[in-house]
């Protein structure tokens, strides 16, 4: 991820990993970015040591939709994978960003981490003590498990079958753009192997088309219908949110 990509966060070095767990812990960090150069290491290891910070998102980004490293990293554990020249601004929205929140980045030697946690505010005046007002609930966050197939919304939470949790986390990561059939169907194949892989073009859209009708199924049944996948014209589909 180049620094252009990064403008506006505050740089902090840290020489070893277990420093930026530090950080992530003490800024009560809610998701953390991680350059793709960090596959080139222990991975599993960096990502099972991030993990220990608390209920943290762990965001590779890097790799290209459909590539080699995008399905890698998704096996090995991470909660999205993005592109490079996805904006800060868009990993802050997908987060649930509120305001009031600041970004902080944190550097290593073969890795970048951001930071996104509280802002510290201004400091407590003793002479005139006042309630801290309240904060404004969180808007509900889409929450996909490949692992587990299921969906969160809320607090509501639905199974799918492991082709709709694909097909519906391909969506959330272009939310609110749309997915092409063709993207769709990468994420098929690499959920599916050869079995995709083996079927011709028009064959793969079928697919597609056939998988997100069982999605949109599968989500009303569960009591999620408002969850809507809309069909773009010449395109593909796109996740339609609850306001």
């Amino acid at each position: 991820m180049q620094a252009a990509r990064l403008a506006g966060l505050q740089p902090v070095m840290c020489v070893h990993p277990e420093q930026a767990l530090e950080r992530a812990r003490a800024a009560r960090a809610e998701m953390v970015l991680v350059q793709e150069a960090a596959l080139q290491s222990d991975a599993a290891a960096t990502l099972a040591l991030l993990r220990t910070a608390g209920p943290l998102r762990v965001v590779l980004v890097g790799p290209e939709f459909g590539s080699f490293n995008h399905g890698r990293a998704l096996r090995l554990g991470y909660d999205e994978v993005w592109p490079a020249d996805t904006p800060v601004a868009l990993l802050a929205l997908m987060l649930g960003k509120a305001h009031g929140r600041a970004p902080a980045q944190v550097s290593l030697a073969t890795l970048a981490l951001a930071a996104v946690a509280p802002s510290a505010g201004p400091p407590p005046t003793a002479r005139t003590p006042t309630a801290a007002p309240a904060a404004p609930p969180a808007p509900p966050r889409l929450q996909v498990d490949l692992r587990t197939g299921s969906c969160r919304w809320g607090g509501q939470v639905v199974q799918l079958t492991r082709g709709s949790a694909a097909l519906l986390q391909g969506l959330q990561r272009a939310h609110p753009q749309g997915v092409t059939r063709a993207q769709l169907a990468q994420v098929l194949i690499e959920l599916s192997g050869s079995q995709a892989a083996g079927l011709c073009p028009e064959g793969r859209q079928r697919r597609v088309d056939t998988q997100v009708s069982r999605l949109r199924a599968e989500l009303a049944a569960g009591g999620l219908g408002a969850l809507r996948i809309a069909s773009v014209r010449f395109m593909g589909y796109r996740l339609v949110l609850p306001p």
